[in-house]
């Protein structure tokens, strides 16, 4: 992840690299300013006042300008770099199997492109810049004060000694009391979210008194663990800056010992300590840069590891016919458990299959392991006779739509969470609507809607889903407790719509609905990850296998 991939325009920061000088030296410059106004306001140097003021103006328009030129063009920079770590890590993750990438909650994703793009932002490149800058600032301010007097340079180094000794000996110190200040923090954050999200709970179980008494302790640890943390911080500070007016008065003292031998006019010296600012500046900035640089490329390390490890794109390289989907002693296991044991089952794409089994039984695992979900999976998984981990995951998609039990609504418009995004005709949404049930809603198409805003309802959800699949070109649609969470009534109207249908699809269920049993051309009954019947419905096995489940309202 080099600097020069990240850019969008090389040119800004060459742009950048040569401001900085520039600008350094207009900087600096305030020190022999300041020389020239005490030279002519003693009457060493002749000029007349209303220049004198216009020279003045003068240098602070240009000083604005070659500043805010910089700050504009190292804050385009910084942007540049953000912006596109964010799409390299975009394009990195969606290249992930569905494996992969659930294998990390959402936290760990926002933080990737969140915080730590702008960890890598500010604290790497935004201190590798700014050392760049205060190194200029540096090294022109130190070529001035070795004009003006060697022997008075030297002194005013030897003066910033203790300033950069003192961080460096209570570094760690003051690291184990923001290490215990932000433990405490990350708790009492983590209790908080509890409040929130658990209100309900603990207000319907009288908790909270309990829960308050934790909350209270939390809060008192924090306090202590902050109040450390700040008297550490304001005991170090208080020790620097006692060591910087050291350096600054040591200067002005050393520096007027020379003025009143004769050897150094008052402007020189007044310039002389401008520049020793110059001078102490970078010097005492150089531990937190070099700090915040540090932990900058731990966090860079950290993200361009994630980079590599994404697998190369492979969207659109193969094709996959659709054929019947055949399990041969396929063995799933996640988390160090065993969700499917040796199925060995076919599915065929013309084909009415119902899945049914108790929750945990495995039904979706089974679907779900078509599209890569599991990174443990033994045994063969074939379409059309073609292994489902040779084609990838594109291929599986586009012959295969899921439609999981509780379909996600982006920020958008109700034809975006239609189309998904995608370019497609008003009047083809249209139709997928009024396909899934949703008919009356064609002329809320540029509807605003997100994922948590209540407007839909769980059968609204269901049916938004449904139109997506409409609209979609896949052949073999698979349905994922289509109707969980419904009311049994709009349940059964849901499941007769669909079955009422022509062409086939896979439909997971563990409700007992007698129409979606008889109309099966397929039940494949699941039971604690094992495969324990399948056929029609008119076959011993799978009735008694239903039967023994509970599956049944009127077993025969």
């Amino acid at each position: 992840m080099k600097l020069s991939t990240l850019l969008s325009s090389r040119r800004r920061l060459w742009l950048f690299l040569l401001v900085i000088p520039v600008t350094a030296c207009i900087d600096v410059a305030t020190s022999w300013l300041l020389q020239l106004i005490t030279d002519v306001v003693t009457r060493k140097y002749n000029m007349a006042f209303g220049l004198l003021v216009a020279v003045v103006v003068g240098y602070i328009l240009i000083d604005a300008v070659a500043l805010g030129t910089r700050n504009v063009t190292q804050a385009h920079l910084l942007t540049d770099i953000q912006v596109h770590l964010q799409d390299k890590l975009f394009d990195a993750t969606s290249r992930l199997s569905l494996g992969a990438f659930t294998a990390n909650d959402a936290g760990v994703y926002l933080n990737h492109f969140g915080e730590e793009t702008t960890e890598v932002r500010s604290k790497y490149y935004g201190s590798i810049f700014d050392a760049y800058a205060l190194g200029w600032q540096l090294v022109i301010a130190l070529i001035g004060t070795l004009l003006i007097n060697p022997k008075i340079t030297l002194v005013a180094l030897a003066l910033c000694v203790p300033a950069l000794i003192i961080p460096r000996a209570t570094a760690h110190i003051s690291e184990q009391a923001k290490t215990a200040q932000l433990a405490a923090s990350r708790k009492f954050n983590s209790l908080l979210t509890d409040f929130i999200h658990g209100y309900q709970t603990l207000r319907l179980n009288l908790r909270i008194p309990e829960f308050g008494a934790r909350f209270k302790r939390q809060t008192a640890a924090f306090g202590r663990a902050d109040r450390h943390n700040r008297n550490v911080s304001g005991i170090v500070n208080a020790v620097q800056n006692m060591c910087q007016d050291i350096q600054y008065f040591g200067t002005w003292v050393v520096g007027g010992f020379f003025v009143y031998r004769g050897t150094m006019s008052l402007g020189q010296l007044v310039a002389f300590s401008q520049l020793v600012i110059f001078i102490s500046y970078p010097l005492f900035a150089a531990v937190d840069l070099l700090a915040a640089m540090n932990a900058g490329r731990a966090v860079k390390k950290q993200l361009s590891a994630y980079l590599a490890s994404a697998p190369e794109d492979t969207t659109g390289t193969s094709a996959l016919p659709l054929g019947q989907i055949r399990y041969s002693n396929v063995t799933v296991q996640a988390d160090d458990r065993t969700i499917l044991s040796s199925i060995t089952a076919h599915i065929d794409p013309t084909a009415k299959t119902v899945i049914v089994g108790a929750s945990g039984s495995g039904k979706s695992t089974l679907m779900r392991s078509l599209f890569g979900y599991y990174e443990h999976v033994t045994g063969g998984i074939t379409i059309a006779g073609q292994e489902t981990k040779t084609a990838g995951q594109a291929a599986v998609s586009s012959v295969l739509a899921y439609l999981p039990q509780d379909p996600y609504v982006f920020s958008g418009t109700l034809k975006d969470n239609v189309t998904l995004f995608a370019s497609a005709e008003d009047e083809d949404v249209a139709k997928a609507l009024n396909e899934a049930g949703l008919g009356d809603w064609d002329n809320r198409l540029n509807e605003p809607l997100h994922n948590n805003n209540g407007r839909l309802s769980g059968g609204e959800r269901k049916r938004l889903g449904l139109a997506r699949l409409a609209l979609g070109s896949q052949r073999l649609p698979i349905y994922d407790e289509l109707t969980s969470g419904l009311d049994p009534l709009l349940a059964d109207t849901i499941e007769h719509q669909l079955f009422a249908r022509a062409g086939g699809f896979v439909y997971i269920t563990h409700r007992d609905n007698p129409e979606v049993f008889e109309k099966a051309t397929q039940i494949l009954v699941l039971s604690a990850g094992h495969l324990i019947a399948a056929g029609a419905m008119t076959e011993p096995a799978v009735t008694d296998a239903m039967t023994q489940m509970g599956l049944l309202r009127n077993p025969a």
